[in-house]
């Protein structure tokens, strides 16, 4: 399930959510993760909409939501890093809904896929988010066990979010030999 791409839209979604959830349950689907607004993690609103994520992955039955490392300055990187981390942590102790963080590649964002692995954090593996099949495979072999979901497209130098083609078949045969 993924919810309003950009965070003004979530801002009117939300107050119709009740209702979109309601007729949501009545349909037989299985529901395993909710793709969060695009809202800065680092905002002092994150634990508002974070929460209200949570609780619509709750209502849904998933076991995951994923989030999006909004892009920070250089200087201040650590000091939200940590911060994040705690917010992070502070919203995990209260649900059994796994929060994770997608991959994309950028010093300028908050977490890079290593910051996210340093910081033992959840990771949502994107193939679309990070250009280099084998920095994406070596993720993988060392990371596996902490990726709960997984973004599965291709991409070229001009786009992203392709349809699959056989480095994305690797990428499933790879996280299916190792469990």
């Amino acid at each position: 399930m993924a919810l309003p791409y950009r965070y003004v839209y979530w801002k009117k979604a939300v107050l119709k959510f009740e209702e979109m959830l309601e007729i949501l349950k009545r349909k037989d689907i299985v529901y395993s993760t909710v793709h969060a607004t695009m809202a800065k993690i680092n905002d002092n609103n994150f634990l508002e909409w974070g929460q209200q994520t949570i609780k619509i992955a709750e209502d849904l039955g998933a076991k995951t939501i994923t989030v999006h490392p909004n892009r920070v300055s250089k200087k201040n990187k650590a000091i939200l890093q940590e911060t994040e981390c705690i917010n992070l942590r502070h919203l995990q102790h209260k649900t059994p809904v796994g929060i994770a963080i997608e991959t994309f590649t950028g010093h300028e964002r908050i977490f890079t896929p290593d910051e996210i692995i340093q910081a033992k954090l959840p990771m949502t593996l994107d193939t679309s988010h990070i250009h280099n099949d084998d920095m994406i495979m070596c993720i993988i072999q060392k990371y596996w066990q902490y990726i709960p979901v997984v973004h599965l497209s291709a991409r070229n130098n001009e786009e992203q979010h392709l349809p699959i083609d056989t480095f994305c078949i690797k990428t499933v045969r790879e996280l299916v030999n190792l469990g």
